[in-house]
C-alpha cells in the first residue's frame, strides 16, 4: 500500500542532519581533494617549468613547491566558509529503501536551533516538507557489492568494487542497527 507520500508501509523512510564541516568523512574527502590538487599543480609546475627552462633546480621545484601549496589552502577555505556561512555546518538528507534500491535526496535547511550546527555525527531531525534546494540519488541495490558499518558515526557505507556508491547517515544507534541489517539482508538476497 503507497501513502501520499509516496512511500509504502514496507519501505524504510529517515530524516536525518549531517553535519558538514565537522564531518570526519568529508574531512577526509577533502583531504583527498586538497592533496590530489596539490600534486597535480606542483608537478604541472615543474613540467613547465622543464618545458621551459630544463631541468628545475632546488629554487625551482621550491617555487613549485610553494605555488602548489596555495591550492589546498584555498580550497579548505572555501569548504570552511560555505559549510559554516551558507550551511551553517549542516544539511539534512531523507533517505528511502524501496524495492528497487535507495533514494537519498540531500537539502538545504533554513533555520533550526544553533546546536545542530555543532555536531560531529548526524543527528535527528524532523521532516522537511518544502527545503529551499535538494538534490537527489538513487542507488539500485544491483550496484552494491559489500557494506561497511562505521558505528562509532552512525554511518553504512554501500561500496561497488572498492569504491563507495553511497553514505548513509543514521540519526541514532537503533536506526543504525536496523538500516545496516536490512542493507546486509538486501545484499544476501542478491547472491
Amino acid at each position: 500500500m503507497t501513502t501520499i507520500s509516496g512511500y509504502s508501509e514496507e519501505s524504510m523512510r529517515w530524516f536525518v542532519g549531517v553535519p558538514i564541516v565537522t564531518n570526519p568523512l568529508l574531512l577526509q574527502d577533502l583531504f583527498r581533494a586538497a592533496a590530489t590538487a596539490w600534486g597535480g599543480v606542483f608537478f604541472l609546475a615543474i613540467l613547465v617549468q622543464f618545458a621551459f627552462g630544463g631541468v628545475p633546480g632546488g629554487e625551482e621545484i621550491l617555487a613549485a613547491f610553494s605555488f602548489a601549496s596555495w591550492l589546498p589552502l584555498f580550497l579548505s577555505c572555501v569548504f570552511a566558509v560555505f559549510g559554516v556561512v551558507f550551511f551553517r555546518n549542516r544539511y539534512v538528507a531523507l533517505y528511502r529503501f524501496d524495492q528497487d534500491g535507495i533514494y537519498c535526496e540531500s537539502m538545504v535547511k533554513r533555520g533550526g536551533p544553533l546546536k545542530e550546527s555543532l555536531r560531529r555525527r548526524p543527528f535527528p531531525v524532523g521532516e522537511v516538507l518544502e527545503p529551499a534546494r535538494s538534490v537527489v540519488k538513487t542507488l539500485p541495490w544491483e550496484e552494491i557489492d559489500a557494506v561497511l558499518p562505521m558505528e562509532a558515526l552512525f554511518v553504512v557505507l554501500l561500496k561497488k568494487k572498492g569504491g563507495v556508491r553511497m553514505r548513509l547517515y543514521c540519526p541514532d544507534e537503533m536506526l543504525f542497527s536496523r538500516v545496516l541489517s536490512e542493507c546486509q539482508r538486501r545484499l544476501e538476497g542478491k547472491k
